[in-house]
């Protein structure tokens, strides 16, 4: 592998780091700093959420809903013009309402994948798979998850 591709997986991880911890602190603002000229998040489920207004918003929601959220990344793969990660991600619903559902002191504890989508070394979307039932069925407390 060459110089400059070796330098660009290190500047798409540099900021996909940067992005974890920014989630990680509740920090709406540097969550966003960490997109290109326009931020964008696809979570399937859950919708498209594109611009600063939108993500800022949806980001709100789900710090507000739960303030302990915490991603940790499993598994890093490079593709050419993405970066997929496996995640593990907690959190305590024990804020406002999230998705329709009110806060009950339930816990969330699932894995994802996310995939960081780049031009060049600027990060332009997240799209976030994860299972929406098992989530659903976590935050209402009930056992199937």
């Amino acid at each position: 592998m060459s110089n400059e591709a070796d330098d660009l997986r290190s500047k798409r991880e540099a900021i996909i780091r940067a992005h974890e911890e920014a989630e990680n602190r509740g920090d709406v603002e540097a969550t966003l700093a960490t997109f290109g000229a326009r931020p964008r998040y696809d979570v399937v489920p859950g919708g498209i959420f594109d611009g600063a207004e939108a993500v800022g918003e949806l980001l709100r929601g789900i710090f507000g809903a739960m303030p302990d959220f915490h991603a940790r990344t499993l598994r890093l793969h490079h593709a050419d013009d993405a970066v997929i990660i496996e995640s593990h991600t907690t959190g305590t619903h024990t804020g406002n309402e999230w998705f329709g559902i009110p806060a009950a002191g339930h816990r969330m504890d699932m894995r994802a994948v996310s995939i960081y989508e780049f031009e060049g070394d600027r990060l332009v979307c997240e799209k976030l798979f994860f299972d929406g039932l098992a989530l659903q069925q976590q935050l209402l407390g009930e056992t199937g998850a």
